[in-house]
């Protein structure tokens, strides 16, 4: 196995202070995050219509429940509930303008 010498003196200087050769802790999250509460909530919405926007389930969740999250923070949720967006290729020509 092969190191360079700048992780070579950061295990050394591990090995001095006592610390050992054990991987650090991973200090991110394991939760579901703050919208896991609002699963199913997303789910119906995209059910009943296949086509809504991340800006259209925004404004749902803050009408329904008073919720303001990101846009991004939507898309997170979905992907974690197994959706994914795809984009369908036959509604664009190649210049990308709609047909």
């Amino acid at each position: 196995l092969i190191i360079s010498a700048a992780s070579a003196s950061r295990l050394a200087q591990r090995i001095k202070r006592g610390s050992g050769l054990e991987p650090a802790v991973n200090p991110r999250k394991t939760g579901k995050g703050k919208l896991a509460p609002y699963s199913d909530f997303f789910v119906e919405l995209v059910e009943q219509d296949p086509d809504i926007t991340l800006a259209d389930l925004k404004a749902a969740l803050q009408h329904a429940h008073g919720v303001c999250a990101s846009i991004s923070g939507i898309d997170q949720a979905l992907r974690r509930l197994g959706y994914t967006y795809k984009k369908r290729a036959s509604l664009r020509t190649n210049a990308g303008a709609p047909v």
